[in-house]
């Protein structure tokens, strides 16, 4: 940067991607991740379904809130998370403060 330039700008310019401009591989490797983490979610999203983990409320609600704000691989986190806890591998601990937020 010019001597006295913040790094978040220059001349009043974002510099948001700066970081991967001299290394084209690196979006091409995030785009990858992605469709890798697409191509995981339908047969996750497709065993949550069939086994109706949705049934319970609290984890459909996870769910359709984590479609809205996140990206695949925490949803596939959540979907795994959650099926989990329906073969009995983890127990989860229910916090009522966290349940009504």
């Amino acid at each position: 940067t010019e001597e006295g330039t913040p790094k978040s700008s220059l001349n009043g310019k974002k510099r948001r991607g700066m970081h991967v401009v001299d290394k084209p591989e690196m979006p091409q490797t995030a785009r990858d991740g992605q469709h890798d983490w697409q191509l995981q979610r339908q047969p996750l999203e497709d065993e949550w379904e069939g086994r109706q983990v949705g049934d319970n409320d609290l984890f459909k609600t996870q769910i359709e809130k984590c479609k809205l704000a996140c990206k695949n691989q925490k949803l596939c986190l959540l979907f795994l998370l959650q099926l989990f806890v329906v073969d009995g591998v983890i127990a989860p601990s229910l916090n009522e403060a966290l349940i009504d937020s």
